[in-house]
């Protein structure tokens, strides 16, 4: 099994680097979500084989700017920053939110989630299947625990790094050339 993947902070990483990138502004909206994501993938390659996924991976990011950063204020803005190769997709989503503040912690929990995974100790597992310190908040409003965290991790391969403030998010995906 690969080395564990972990969230970064850094400022200056490639990452958060705006440089050639689109850039679109969305108003926290409930509703409009997955239409904000549609605007962002209008640009992708045709021949990009990961549509599905990287729909639910930009919807998430978006989701979590509105819900955990803006609080679903809609006089708040997420502001986006794109681009796309025929091998990568970047984006940077940034919310007008205090930041997440668990990056270390988060970082801590994980590594011993996929500890459990690589020894295959499911009984323990058990109480690594979502972030327990966002659980207790989350339940109240029926959400997941912070779980997305857990598949972003595995699906952005080219990283995740988060600004200082924790309210600017960076990914990048690397996808096989077609030929």
């Amino acid at each position: 099994m690969d080395k564990t993947k972990l969230l970064k902070i850094e400022d200056d990483s490639d990452l958060l680097d705006v440089t050639g990138l689109q850039y679109k502004e969305f108003q926290t909206s409930r509703n409009q979500i997955k239409f904000y994501t549609l605007k962002i993938l209008q640009t992708i390659p045709i021949d990009c084989k990961e549509t599905a996924l990287l729909t639910q991976q930009v919807t998430e990011l978006l989701l979590n700017a509105a819900e955990h950063g803006n609080h679903w204020n809609e006089t708040l803005l997420i502001k986006v920053w794109y681009g796309f190769t025929a091998t990568i997709f970047r984006l940077i989503v940034q919310d007008q939110g205090t930041g997440f503040r668990d990056i270390e912690r988060w970082n801590q929990w994980n590594l011993k989630r996929d500890e459990c995974i690589r020894t295959r100790n499911f009984r323990e597992m058990e109480n690594y299947i979502g972030y327990r310190p966002m659980m207790v908040a989350q339940a109240k409003n029926g959400g997941s625990g912070g779980i997305s965290l857990f598949g972003a991790v595995e699906y952005w391969d080219g990283g995740i790094v988060f600004s200082s403030s924790g309210n600017c998010i960076g990914v990048k995906k690397e996808f096989a050339a077609v030929y």
